[in-house]
């Protein structure tokens, strides 16, 4: 069935996108290139297929538009940008289109993700602390593990020595008791998601020293 486009109306919030009304009533809107693309001129008639074929590009455009405008904020992982793009309204073809895109041209990449996130945490955190912030990102599971096994258990006690130490000289100019110093030092380094290994190395060591 066909309908004849009756109206074109700049929409007021965005110049480069416009209103486009069939047989008196609003039916779609889409860019100013697709109706260049399409030749929609006023008194031209489509049919559902169409019309069906103009909102699925022009969904698919913004829907890119708008996951470029996302990326702009930082690397997202693929469930992150997934859920941001459904959020916004796009169906889940045109979102799934997108995410191909997205990934094919490394824009979503999630094992890239955990090394960045990885490098930039190591020195402030333990692995059972970055493990579960990939794993809320939706990270999968496997890629977590693989890239956490690559890194080396000394250096992760190291930094943990080093965290802990400033801790417990900041503690001990206020608390005398050995016992609770202890206490509150590993209950510190297992908030900061270190292993229950390396917590009883570094409090040993910084307790043997003192």
């Amino acid at each position: 069935m066909e309908k004849r486009i009756t109206g074109i109306e700049k929409q007021k919030n965005c110049s480069e996108r416009v209103n486009i009304f069939l047989d008196g009533e609003y039916a779609f809107s889409c860019s100013l290139d697709s109706l260049v693309k399409y030749k929609l001129i006023l008194g031209k008639s489509v049919d559902s297929d169409q019309l069906n074929s103009i909102i699925e590009e022009d969904n698919y455009s913004k829907a890119k538009a708008c996951a470029f405008r996302i990326l702009e904020r930082g690397m997202k992982s693929e469930k992150d940008m997934l859920a941001k793009l459904r959020d916004k309204g796009f169906d889940e073809s045109t979102c799934v289109k997108v995410m191909a895109l997205l990934k094919e041209y490394g824009y979503i990449d999630d094992g890239k993700l955990a090394d960045m996130y990885i490098e930039q945490k190591l020195k402030s955190e333990g692995a059972n602390k970055i493990k579960s912030f990939l794993y809320r990102k939706g990270i999968p599971e496997e890629t977590i593990r693989e890239k956490l096994e690559s890194i080396a258990e000394d250096g992760l006690e190291s930094t943990a020595y080093e965290l802990a130490y400033k801790k417990y000289i900041r503690m001990a100019a206020s608390e005398e008791d050995k016992r609770k110093l202890y206490k509150k030092l590993g209950d510190f380094l297992m908030r900061k998601g270190y292993s229950y290994d390396i917590c009883k190395k570094v409090l040993n060591r910084i307790f043997n020293e003192s």
